[in-house]
């Protein structure tokens, strides 16, 4: 099979799951905050993203090392298992916080209002949650996708069977979900580790020389260090964003927050299916130095990918009000412009998934360094200004005031990222510019058209007729903006064409 056949399959196979999972999404994001309401669905949002973003300061970026020297390395069975004790650190450290700062009296300053054991819930989430993702890019590295994907779809339908069924029993609130989930992740984990294990890495003997360990340190040390300051930064301005939500607006605002943070996570999961597979394209040819490869390869996926993300989110930040009344119900009505802006948040966010990429694969950090500490430090400002209290000059502009920040620290920080890669790897700037510009100024006007008609037209049905009248409409105008323009998601229109015929191929086989 050729590379590009085994990237087609591995990525055709990655994108079916995700969206599969996509659809297990869905469902979740229709009862679960519904559920719990704004104020424990904040709670929720503000313990997990705490934790996860802990767990991503503790890891420095090494999880991101050691698929790169995998992709390069894949037969390197020690190299897995070194990383497999500096997982199990990582867990002790972070506890070992926990436990300090329940001791010490310090937790009620750092969760405003929160119960240890929903603390605590909330950390063993995160925690599998970082061994899933490690163990699934283990696979990727080792070119077992479909496997991997196997066991996520798994894990994603037995989430559903037990939300769906805490639900019936009227036994579903932040505790019993927390707890739900931590279990689908260890029924995850479970079968990465015995696929993983093709290799016999985790059942074999596990001695190691001292030397051979202290040359990984080294290796891990050099890729790393260079993004300790930026992550430590990067970490604690998240975390400030989120405590200071908390502790000025409250759970409910920082539920309409996290119902637009998920809504959006939801509309990535297509792209994000991608992104570890370019990843891998990109260290393989750097690795090589074959630079021509590398700049065909990004010049390919990366307008792609911007434009596939711009389509969800275009669509969902139009439909705001609708989608809120879908997923939320009533109790989050407030929560439109947050939502809004969330949805189109995860374009310039997969953006900054393939330029971190890129700098990870090339092995230069130091320039991602310096741009992520300067737009971070740029952003506690503005956190201070939108969130802070009037009487210290703030706008105490909560879930609204988080989100404009978000999106424009996105949006400054990954052009910046583009203006380094475009000039060191001489890739013409212009072009990438003007895309990231023209595509969403079509998709929310198609949007807009879109929904003023379907609204006009079937107003007085459910909102759930116009809703999806108006996405099947605006789907059939990105079909044939594609065709008309299929530059925009980087293909011909001989590409194009053969995918049209693939679908239509697939959908005659199966027909009724």
């Amino acid at each position: 099979m050729s590379p590009t056949a085994s990237f087609k399959k591995r990525y055709s196979f990655k994108l079916l799951t995700n969206i599969v999972g996509m659809g297990v999404g869905l469902v979740t994001q229709a009862i679960v905050p519904r559920v719990l309401g704004p104020a424990s669905y904040g709670n929720y949002s503000f313990l997990t993203d705490y934790f996860w973003q802990l767990i991503g300061f503790l890891n420095l970026n090494s999880s991101t090392a050691l698929y790169t020297k995998l992709c390069q390395r894949p037969n390197e069975k020690s190299l897995v298992r070194v990383y497999a004790c500096f997982s199990i650190i990582i867990g002790s450290v972070a506890l070992l916080f926990i436990l300090f700062s329940y001791l010490s009296g310090f937790s009620q300053i750092l969760w405003p209002e929160q119960a240890m054991s929903f603390i605590i819930l909330a950390f063993v989430l995160a925690y599998f949650r970082y061994c899933n993702d490690t163990l699934i890019s283990i696979s990727d590295a080792f070119g077992w996708t479909i496997k991997s994907e196997l066991s996520n779809v798994i894990q994603r339908i037995f989430s559903l069977i037990l939300v769906l069924l805490l639900f019936f029993l009227h036994l579903l609130n932040l505790g019993s979900y927390l707890i739900l989930q931590i279990a689908t992740l260890s029924l995850s984990i479970t079968l990465l580790i015995f696929i993983v294990n093709k290799k016999r890495i985790f059942f074999e003997s596990w001695h190691l020389q001292w030397l051979q360990v202290r040359g990984y340190i080294k290796e891990f040390w050099v890729f790393c260090a260079p993004l300790f300051i930026f992550s430590a930064v990067s970490v604690l301005t998240v975390i400030f964003d989120r405590w200071l939500l908390q502790k000025s607006a409250g759970s409910i605002e920082q539920g309409y927050y996290g119902l637009g943070y998920q809504i959006g996570a939801v509309s990535l999961l297509v792209t994000s299916a991608m992104i570890p597979l370019v990843f891998r394209e990109y260290a393989v040819s750097l690795g090589k130095g074959d630079n021509a490869e590398f700049k065909r390869v990004l010049l390919r996926y990366l307008p792609m990918l911007y434009s596939i993300s711009a389509y969800f989110g275009c669509f969902l930040a139009v439909e705001s009000k609708s989608v809120i009344r879908l997923f939320g119900g009533n109790a989050y009505s407030q929560a439109i412009f947050p939502v809004s802006l969330m949805c189109l948040y995860p374009i310039h966010q997969t953006l900054g998934q393939l330029n971190a990429s890129v700098y990870f694969a090339a092995h230069r950090t130091d320039i991602y360094r310096n741009i992520g500490i300067g737009c971070s430090v740029v952003g506690l400002f503005m956190s201070l200004l939108l969130l802070g209290p009037k009487e210290y000059g703030g706008f105490e502009a909560g879930a609204n005031g988080l989100s404009i920040k978000m999106i424009l620290i996105q949006f400054i920080s990954v052009n910046i990222q583009l203006f380094y890669i475009t000039r060191i790897w001489g890739i013409k700037r212009s072009r990438l510019v003007i895309h990231q510009i023209v595509v969403p100024i079509l998709f929310l006007s198609g949007a807009y058209a879109c929904s003023y008609v379907s609204y006009t037209l079937a107003g007085d049905l459910p909102f759930i007729i116009p809703f999806f009248v108006s996405g099947i409409m605006y789907t059939a105008s990105i079909i044939l903006l594609a065709i008309l323009f299929p530059t925009i998601f980087s293909v011909s229109r001989g590409e194009m064409f053969g995918l049209m015929s693939g679908v239509k191929k697939v959908l005659t086989r199966y027909r009724c």
